[in-house]
């Protein structure tokens, strides 16, 4: 279903990006020829090609690594992502489209204040790293915990029996995930960890934030667990996880 959903998503965009090109090509030659001393205002004609062009490519490589990993993906996870891409991608062509229209009006007017480029109102995928991320998220799986984790092999063998993966809507288990220990007194004598099934960034998230919980804690069975801020170590653990482990993944498939 999706396999072809994506191929036509590359070529609409391929179509789109010959159409802004024909557009802008002959907007170009036109300002050459009808508008007097227009050499920045053609200079701003190229910069904004070429940053639909880097947006365009951007987007295809996207819709490329989820064709390449459809068997790893939540078939469920592609439709929002596409849904949310698409919105962007609308938005994107219409601005840039926008542009041109703007330069032609000012073009037969002679007047270059008319073609002043208005700033954009939204973020497109370009401008952050957000949407690299929410792609690589779909790819990750219990595999990449491990692997994150993997000097804390010992622990994680042992964890791996005390997991309990909720495979429901992740808001209506929010209220489940956790680590819950088992105290006799002040003692800590054993625990059990409850974490989402990994099917996005999100969720893995969540998994790297209870598991973290989980190391910190191991090396205090059978004693008192002492006085700290746990909760923000884990949530600090995300941050790293983004930092460290992503971006070497959105260097790999993105650079």
């Amino acid at each position: 279903m999706f396999k072809k959903e994506l191929k036509d998503l590359k070529k609409q965009n391929t179509k789109q990006l010959l159409i802004i090109l024909r557009e802008y090509i002959i907007t170009y030659c036109k300002a050459i020829y009808f508008f007097e001393n227009s050499k920045q205002e053609r200079q701003v004609l190229i910069k904004n090609l070429i940053d639909y062009f880097k947006i365009i490519k951007e987007e295809n490589k996207y819709f490329s690594l989820i064709l390449e990993n459809l068997d790893k993906i939540n078939f469920n996870e592609i439709d929002k992502i596409l849904d949310e891409l698409d919105i962007i991608n609308i938005l994107t062509y219409n601005y840039y489209n926008n542009i041109i229209d703007k330069y032609e009006i000012a073009i037969s007017l002679n007047d270059k204040k008319r073609a002043s480029v208005q700033t954009r109102k939204f973020k497109t995928i370009i401008d952050s790293s957000k949407y690299q991320e929410e792609i690589l998220g779909l790819l990750l799986s219990r595999k990449d915990v491990e692997s994150y984790f993997s000097k804390y092999k010992e622990i994680l063998d042992w964890l791996n029996k005390k997991i309990k993966i909720i495979d429901c809507d992740i808001q209506d288990g929010m209220v489940y995930y956790g680590l819950f220990p088992k105290m006799n007194g002040n003692v800590l004598i054993d625990f059990n960890v409850c974490v989402p099934a990994i099917i996005n960034l999100k969720t893995m998230l969540i998994n790297i934030h209870e598991y973290k919980h989980a190391i910190d804690l191991f090396n205090y069975l059978g004693k008192e667990i002492p006085p700290k801020d746990y909760e923000n170590l884990a949530k600090q653990e995300e941050i790293k996880f983004i930092k460290t482990y992503i971006k070497e993944k959105q260097q790999k498939y993105f650079k």
